[in-house]
């Protein structure tokens, strides 16, 4: 980073190779002196090090096998909680123009909504003010919850939410805002 710096800086060529040893030697050199200061420590460690290394490399390696089994189980539990009907953008697109289109909540964020813009019906919400978001709603009614999410995880949360609030048909939209950006272009619908 330093070369474009001073090309930008025009720095002449003496220059420059002083600051970059000078720069080059403290760092060097403040490494020494701490290896220095601190060598009876660095011993000391050497040795525990030596003489326990086994049982560091167990507790480490122990640590490291809890830590993946908690990934794991997190994986797991995510994939139960999301084991939750999708609605295809084909389909979706078919229920919006039947007679009884379904309520449509889209949880891509302020930002995403800004850029890209709005979808049109789509109700934007988030999943801390969502019981106020659809309060008017009927329970009978179908809802759709999309996101811009990997693996429609807002969406699939937002769905498991309305159905504890008693809403009978929720489903998430699979393959979220991108999946239904690629089906409205397909068959020319604009989205906004």
């Amino acid at each position: 980073m330093a070369p474009p710096i001073a090309g930008s800086l025009r720095m002449p060529l003496s220059s420059f190779i002083v600051a970059a040893g000078l720069g080059a030697a403290l760092w060097a050199g403040a490494a020494i002196f701490a290896g220095w200061l601190l060598r009876a420590e660095v011993k000391t460690a050497l040795e525990t090090m030596s003489r326990h290394g086994s049982t560091a490399i167990a507790v480490v390696a122990i640590a490291l096998g809890v830590w993946l089994v908690w990934k794991l189980w997190q994986k797991y539990r995510f994939e139960q909680l999301a084991a939750i009907p999708h609605i295809t953008p084909v389909e979706l697109l078919e229920a919006l123009e039947s007679g009884t289109p379904p309520l449509l909540l889209d949880f891509r964020g302020a930002a995403l909504v800004a850029q890209e813009g709005p979808i049109a019906r789509a109700t934007p919400a988030h999943l801390d003010d969502l019981p106020q978001a659809i309060s008017a709603w009927p329970k009978d009614r179908h809802v759709v919850t999309l996101c811009a999410c990997p693996e429609d995880a807002t969406a699939v949360r937002a769905a498991r939410v309305l159905m504890k609030l008693g809403y009978t048909s929720v489903r998430p939209l699979k393959g979220g805002y991108d999946a239904w950006m690629k089906q409205v272009g397909e068959h020319g619908h604009g989205s906004r």
